[in-house]
């Protein structure tokens, strides 16, 4: 991630994030929860969701994938025990790259992660057009406008590759936006967060204008299951709720957590 280019979040910003989560990854209950089959077992319904999807849209080969904003690193183990893929990833934090290394070491992945800025001259001409997925969670909101981020994605993306982007739904009629506003925190949302990207048409309308991408998947994505922790009760509440609506067909700007942009580059 950058520096600039209209970011609305700063490193320090992330460093504090993910020094907080190496705390809690580094204690006893963080041991348990990201290694192996513990890991599968207690993962999120929303996050079950995007594997089932992405089980549907992305081919089942081998191949190189980049996780632009990896910091957690778990996204990239699933990729690379799902699907086969070499898993590469890149984060300006170092505190976020330390966690991911970790991450992949406790499950025994092998991967590359790169701590720098996608934007740096020299990765984006190292890697121009080499991968043939490029995945990102919850990073293009964090941008102003989002064209200069999606455009370094597709740069580093072969022709006939894969694009995948999500992003949380706080958009004006979510009641993820309704339960932040309760908790306080609308103002920092808005001032880290493009909140404008989180609604569909705006979105869609965005994807549509980029060049040599044909759109495969676009939509909000369901169960119920609140994209932050407001409290830790909260968290275990919306888990359960998450699974109970697991299988209902309710996408909508309203109930659902977050949107899926699945597309693939000429």
């Amino acid at each position: 991630m950058s520096k600039t280019r209209g970011k609305k979040t700063s490193q320090d910003y992330w460093e504090r994030t993910w020094e907080k989560e190496k705390s809690f990854t580094y204690g006893l209950l963080g041991r348990l929860v990201t290694y192996g089959f513990l890991s599968r077992l207690i993962e999120s319904p929303i996050d079950r969701k995007f594997e089932l999807l992405l089980k549907k849209y992305l081919p089942y080969r081998k191949g190189r994938i980049l996780e632009i904003g990896c910091a957690s690193g778990k996204k990239l183990v699933w990729f690379n025990q799902e699907f086969g893929y070499d898993v590469y990833g890149i984060d300006y934090s170092q505190a976020g790259c330390e966690l991911a290394e970790e991450i992949l070491r406790r499950n025994k992945v092998e991967g590359r992660i790169i701590c720098g800025d996608v934007f740096d001259t020299s990765f984006q001409e190292k890697y121009a057009g080499y991968f043939d997925v490029v995945f990102s969670g919850g990073v293009i909101e964090h941008f102003a406008a989002p064209d200069d981020i999606v455009d370094a994605h597709l740069k580093l993306l072969r022709k006939g590759g894969f694009l995948v982007i999500t992003i949380p739904n706080f958009g004006d009629s979510s009641i993820y936006r309704k339960g932040v506003r309760l908790a306080g925190r609308e103002k920092r949302l808005l001032r880290t967060h493009n909140v404008k990207l989180m609604k569909i048409a705006n979105f869609k309308d965005f994807a549509e204008r980029l060049e040599n991408i044909e759109i495969r998947y676009l939509s909000y994505v369901y169960p119920i299951m609140f994209p932050i922790r407001i409290r830790y009760i909260s968290y275990l509440i919306s888990y359960v709720i998450g699974y109970l609506t697991f299988f209902l067909d309710l996408n909508s700007e309203v109930l659902s957590p977050h949107i899926m942009l699945v597309a693939r580059k000429h």
